[in-house]
C-alpha cells in the first residue's frame, strides 16, 4: 500500500532533494488521511499502543489523536485569543473546535482529521502565536464530560463517513446530513428506553 508520508522540511519550505524527494511537501488533505495506516503518523514514524506519560511523541494508534493541548498561550486583556489560535492552527487543516481556558493559559485544538493534527503538532511545537510565548504542544487527554464525549463521537462518525466518501467506498445517496451536523439528542433515560421498547 502506498502510504502518504510528509517531509519535516515541508514545515520550513525547503528540501535539499527538490523534485527527487519521495515525500509530500504540502499540508495533508482529506484523501491523505484516508490512506494513512493507523500504525504510523503522517511523517511515517511508528505510533505506539499507548500515549507517552507526558502525552508528547507521535501518539497512540488506540486513540483518536485529533485534539492538541496547547500550553503557554499568552492571554492579554481585550485580545481575542481564540481568533489568534484559530488563525495559526487553521493553516494546517480543518479545525473542528477550539477551547481556550484563559486562567490556565492553555487551549485545546481539535482537527477534523488525524493527519492534520499530527502535522500541526510538529509544525507549531516550540513556536509562538502573535507574542513571544513558546508553545508546548501535546496530545490532549480524552474529555470526561459526557456532553463533550457525545459531541466527539458525532464528530468521529462524521469524519469516518467523510473518509469513506473520500476513498469512494460510499457516497451520500440519500442526501442525509453528516452525523456531526445533526442536532444533539440527549441519551434516553432507562425509563424512556423501556417505554420506547414497549
Amino acid at each position: 500500500k502506498n502510504i502518504p508520508r510528509f517531509a519535516f522540511t515541508s514545515l520550513g519550505g525547503m528540501c535539499a532533494k527538490g523534485y527527487d524527494c519521495q515525500y509530500y511537501h504540502r499540508i495533508p488533505l482529506q484523501k491523505d488521511d484516508a490512506e494513512l495506516d493507523q500504525t504510523v503518523d503522517v511523517f511515517g514514524r511508528e505510533r505506539h499502543k499507548t500515549h507517552r506519560d507526558d502525552m508528547g511523541g507521535v501518539g497512540s494508534f488506540e486513540s483518536d489523536s485529533r485534539t492538541l493541548y496547547v500550553g503557554g498561550v499568552r492571554i492579554t486583556d481585550g485580545v481575542d485569543v481564540k481568533a489568534i489560535v484559530q488563525k495559526h492552527f487553521d493553516q494546517f487543516g480543518e479545525v473542528e473546535n477550539i477551547n481556550v481556558i484563559p486562567r490556565l493559559s492553555i487551549a485545546f485544538v481539535r482537527y477534523r482529521f488525524r493527519a492534520n493534527a499530527e502535522f500541526a503538532k510538529v509544525a507549531m511545537g516550540n513556536q509562538s502565536l502573535d507574542g513571544s510565548e513558546i508553545l508546548n504542544i501535546r496530545w490532549a487527554h480524552p474529555d470526561s464530560n459526557p456532553v463533550a464525549q457525545a459531541a466527539a463521537q458525532r464528530a468521529n462518525e462524521d469524519a469516518a463517513l467523510a473518509l469513506l466518501q473520500a476513498n469512494g467506498i460510499i457516497n451520500n445517496p440519500h442526501g442525509e446530513e453528516p452525523v456531526a451536523k445533526r442536532p444533539y439528542q440527549a441519551p434516553l433515560s432507562i425509563e424512556d428506553a423501556a417505554a420506547d421498547a414497549a
